[in-house]
């Protein structure tokens, strides 16, 4: 696009809009949308209100393709302006999802979605699309997967500190012992820490009708380990 590459002016145009959802398994979250329209010839944008709110600019400031780009953060400069030089000559739909920064310094993940419309000629003569404003549905898929992540980890902590109870009532073992037979058999069979750990409380529950038939189950877990592949 002469825009893109001469980072000259773009341009977008209002349409009739609908929303974007998070996936099923989180809180609905309504993504803001709004259209725009480059004119290729003219090298000029339009915005729809809702994509000035996005790059945090007032509706009297005319978008020219130069502050486009400024307002790309710099590391996703590339790939936009890599994506509109595409469609300009291929007139493909696109989808680029990248960040803006505000004056503020506050930065906006957005996602900026189009097609390319020829003329008679067969070139590529406007791109109208939609900026979708993702910034609250990541930061939602984010907290999301850290809470999901602390909540692994603490139940493989639990098994952990269970299986280390397993050794140390089976075996006599003190807190550290059983912890180094811990990442024993789990260096000798490249298993995970929690996965060796399950493996042996799980033995445990089916051997726990008495320490015999307790220390039988371990002893048969760790020889299976133990053995060689």
């Amino acid at each position: 696009m002469p825009g893109a590459r001469n980072q000259g002016s773009s341009h977008v145009n209002s349409e009739d809009v609908g929303t974007l959802s998070t996936p099923p398994s989180q809180p609905f979250l309504p993504s803001p949308v709004g259209s725009y329209w480059y004119d290729v010839p003219r090298d000029s944008w339009t915005w729809a209100p809702e994509v000035y709110a996005m790059h945090g600019l007032p509706p009297h400031v005319q978008p020219t393709t130069a502050l486009f780009v400024e307002l790309r953060h710099p590391d996703d400069r590339r790939a936009v302006l890599e994506t509109l030089d595409r469609v300009l000559e291929t007139g493909d739909a696109f989808s680029v999802v990248h960040r803006v920064v505000h004056d503020n310094g506050s930065v906006r993940d957005l996602a900026l979605i189009g097609q390319g419309h020829p003329n008679g000629g067969g070139e590529v003569a406007t791109i109208r699309g939609y900026f979708v404003d993702l910034t609250e549905a990541i930061t939602l898929r984010i907290r999301t997967a850290a809470d999901q992540a602390v909540a692994a980890a603490a139940v493989h902590r639990g098994a952990i500190e269970q299986a280390k109870g397993v050794l140390s009532l089976t075996y006599g073992l003190g807190d550290e012992e059983a912890m180094s037979l811990l990442r024993a058999l789990s260096s000798r069979r490249n298993l995970k820490l929690n996965l060796i750990s399950e493996r042996l409380v799980a033995a445990a529950r089916q051997g726990a009708g008495s320490t015999p038939a307790l220390r039988r189950r371990i002893d048969e877990l760790i020889e299976s380990v133990t053995r060689p592949a």
